[in-house]
């Protein structure tokens, strides 16, 4: 006789909420990290107004640029903090 337990894997908590709108994020993708103000996010993306000097690198396929902010494909995001 044994223990079978069955586990149904759950959602990761979402690391972004209506909380962290307009704090300084480092966010980390495939090829290059993005720090910025989040400006808006929904289910598949996030919305950054960019620091000065950030430049994506030619051909990013997670990132865009749009005005003047930096859009970014969720499903490609390794890693995201907070930032001072």
């Amino acid at each position: 006789m044994g223990f079978r337990p069955i586990l149904e894997p759950l959602s990761p908590a979402s690391l972004v909420t209506n909380a962290l709108i307009e704090a300084r994020l480092r966010v980390y993708g495939p090829d290059c990290d993005i720090v910025g103000r989040l400006v808006a996010f929904s289910e598949y993306d996030l919305v950054i107004q960019p620091s000065d000097w950030q430049r994506l690198p030619t051909g990013s396929k997670w990132a865009s640029m749009v005005e003047n902010n930096i859009v970014v494909d969720r499903s490609a995001i390794t890693w995201i903090r907070e930032e001072a």
